[in-house]
């Protein structure tokens, strides 16, 4: 199984935006193990 995800900011981020993401990732709704996280849509 795979885990791919990617974090853009001009500024430093705590590692929990990494865990948060792998945690979406733990287990899909239908157990596939597929999840999406998105956060911070609106920009700047």
């Amino acid at each position: 199984m795979c885990r791919l995800f990617a974090v853009t900011s001009n500024d430093p981020l705590s590692p929990m935006v990494a865990i948060n993401a792998l945690n979406v990732m733990k287990e899909g709704h239908d157990g596939s193990g597929v999840g999406l996280f998105l956060t911070d849509l609106g920009g700047e």
